[in-house]
């Protein structure tokens, strides 16, 4: 019901975008230096999101990797801002924020890989399975100051923050487990080895959620290349990253949380900006968001009972991000 609402926003917010109204220019004045933007969105994200559980007494990287796939999913949602209506002329601020909500679906598979030998670093457990993304939401804004270097360039200074939200259900596919080599506690023979194979065809296997609150500086270029069209390039860094996630295994009965941070965000990004009117402009807009693997605690629980356990587990992202948004200038 929610997102139906939020369509139907968005479908009349459109539907002034495509209808010229020769009274805009009257009620907001033609010499004003400021002018606030809103409409909407549509897009998709390409890449996977990530988890970690670090390793204790075993001897490869991680302990556990798993993928979820976001290949892609689609959102629509709507941006606001305000700004200088000619950033090249004088320095101003600008603020904006960006709302968007993806359609739930099928969007990839899911990976888990295991590397439990305490005797070497070889994969141990490996399986695969469709990947449902059941929830997406992506909230982005940031404030900060544009700076005319000529006529035709400005650079930008900015500070901001996201809050992302997914939820993934890994079903059907398969698993191939390495057999436990019971002469050698803590170890096992290679996973190629007459493995443990299981078909997962028609269940629920795994269920993730990861929440994400990120804040970073920014910097940016904008050029002008002809009075109609502007690119601007920009790039966002901080260690200032921070993700809850829930971790249902359904097979095994039991749930981790995770709490981690301090993971390094990097997201490059350009834009091109066509202005149709002086009222009505299209953006096309790409980026990159990266989220290297935090680090922080797990709580395990397994049959009603909470405790600490002594992994300490991780979380990151890597997506691509395209979309178009239509903007009306008021």
């Amino acid at each position: 019901m929610k997102s139906i609402t939020v369509l139907r926003f968005l479908i009349i917010i459109f539907s002034l975008l495509i209808i010229k109204n020769p009274l805009l220019a009257q009620v907001f004045g033609e010499n004003r230096n400021y002018g606030f933007s809103i409409g909407p969105q549509f897009g998709f994200v390409n890449g996977q999101a990530l988890e970690y559980v670090y390793p204790t007494n075993t001897k490869a990287e991680y302990l556990s990797e798993l993928r979820w796939d976001m290949k892609p999913v689609l959102y629509y949602g709507f941006e606001v801002g305000f700004s200088r209506l000619d950033p090249f002329k004088k320095p101003g601020f600008f603020l904006n924020a960006s709302f968007n909500w993806g359609i739930p679906g099928e969007s990839g598979i899911h990976e888990n890989r295991d590397w439990m030998s305490i005797e070497n670093s070889h994969l141990t457990h490996f399986s695969s399975h469709t990947n449902v993304t059941n929830d997406f939401y992506w909230f982005d804004g940031s404030l900060g100051f544009s700076i005319p270097v000529n006529s035709i360039f400005a650079l930008r200074l900015f500070f901001g923050g996201s809050r992302m939200h997914f939820a993934f259900t890994g079903k059907d596919g398969y698993g191939i487990y390495a057999r436990r080599d019971t002469s050698n506690p803590g170890t096992y023979h290679p996973i190629d080895d007459d493995p443990l194979e299981y078909d997962y065809s028609g269940m629920e296997v795994i269920r993730y959620k990861q929440d994400w609150l990120n804040f970073f500086p920014g910097i940016g270029i904008s050029t002008k290349i002809t009075e109609r069209i502007l690119f601007d390039v920009s790039l966002q860094m901080s260690i200032l990253t921070y993700c809850y996630a829930i971790d249902e295994h359904l097979t095994t009965g039991v749930t981790y949380y995770d709490s981690t941070r301090w993971g390094f965000y990097l997201q490059p990004g350009a834009y091109i900006t066509l202005k149709a009117t002086n009222w009505l402009v299209f953006t096309f807009d790409f980026s990159y968001s990266y989220i290297a693997p935090t680090k922080g605690e797990t709580i395990k629980r397994e049959n009603s009972y909470n405790f600490n356990v002594i992994e300490r587990s991780g979380a990151g992202l890597s997506v691509y991000n395209l979309k178009l948004i239509s903007r009306i200038i008021f």
